[in-house]
């Protein structure tokens, strides 16, 4: 991060629900995988302390019926209400897209689902601070300013070893595979730094504005994260690998695809190529589904994507 938001409200607990995420893919990467104990941190908590002392935890994010409507249509593409705890069940239990994958793949798809749940608790509380101005709460400490804060602790996560271990270490990546250097987490940051000074202010006007910036940056992580797996299967050279790159590209897909299929049905063709067996080779004809499917002008419309960081073919 060349630029580093500043919160004018304690958000260290939130920000700690991201070693919740770290220790749970730790484990996931042991062979063998103690299962269980994933299980155990991913509903009860390990990390992550509310104010009133019980553990802040994935699965009570997953079922929040505010961050599950984060996800426009997401009951019906998905096909459960529940959608975002039981995918992320399905993995741990080993059933639906992780029923008989490597344990490579089964730990992307893992650590993709958190990654998605995340996601929508940032979505979540950039609307709870839009509310809470709508209302005059524009208290830093437990009003909109707040929940401005909590959406970059999710963001954020904590630092590690010089990285931040949220989703913004993703937009890090995203950055270096697209040449798209300071295009992604510096603007995402300043958004959230015009957000909060917006809210404290009670400025609705430019706090709808920053979120808009804020969302397209945010989408900009997930849109990037789902085309770029495709071209990993093209230079794969075995099924093991395939099916790990698979995995990575279909979980991220996963964040945006309510939007993205609602907005335009071709987007489909990138959760049916990710979705093959992997014994199939992965072709230049598939390439140019995953691409045509999520960088249509209706899907990048839906999720905002700022200009620059859409393409229409993989980077040269």
């Amino acid at each position: 991060m060349s630029f580093e938001y500043v919160p004018v409200s304690d958000v260290v607990p939130q920000q700690n629900l991201s070693l919740d995420r770290r220790d749970m893919t730790a484990i996931a990467s042991k062979s063998p995988a103690d299962w269980a104990k994933v299980k155990a941190i991913y509903e009860k908590g390990a990390n992550s302390k509310k104010g009133d002392g019980s553990a802040r935890t994935f699965m009570g994010v997953a079922t929040k019926k505010e961050v599950l409507a984060q996800f426009p249509n997401g009951a019906q593409v998905f096909g459960t209400p529940d959608f975002l705890n039981a995918g992320a069940q399905a993995v741990i239990n080993g059933t639906g897209r992780a029923k008989g994958v490597g344990d490579a793949a089964r730990k992307q798809l893992l650590d993709k689902a958190l990654l998605t749940i995340l996601y929508g608790e940032i979505l979540e509380e950039l609307w709870a601070a839009q509310e809470k101005v709508k209302q005059g709460n524009t208290d830093k400490a437990k009003g909109a300013p707040h929940n401005i804060d909590e959406a970059w602790a999710y963001y954020a996560g904590l630092k590690e070893g010089g990285k931040w271990n949220g989703p913004a270490g993703n937009a890090e990546k995203r950055e270096n595979n697209f040449k798209l250097a300071g295009k992604i987490d510096e603007p995402l940051q300043k958004a959230l730094a015009t957000a909060q000074a917006a809210s404290i202010k009670g400025d609705a006007k430019s706090l709808d504005a920053a979120v808009v910036q804020v969302r397209g940056h945010l989408n900009a992580i997930y849109y990037l994260s789902a085309i770029r797996y495709i071209s990993n299967m093209v230079a794969d050279t075995n099924a093991a690998e395939r099916e790990t790159h698979a995995a990575e590209g279909w979980g991220f897909l996963q964040a945006i695809r309510p939007a993205a299929e609602t907005a335009f049905p071709g987007a489909k063709n990138a959760e049916a190529v990710y979705t093959r067996p992997a014994m199939q080779p992965t072709t230049a004809k598939d390439v140019e589904a995953v691409y045509a499917g999520l960088s249509n002008p209706k899907v990048l419309a839906a999720l905002a994507i700022p200009a620059g960081l859409s393409f229409a073919k993989p980077p040269a």
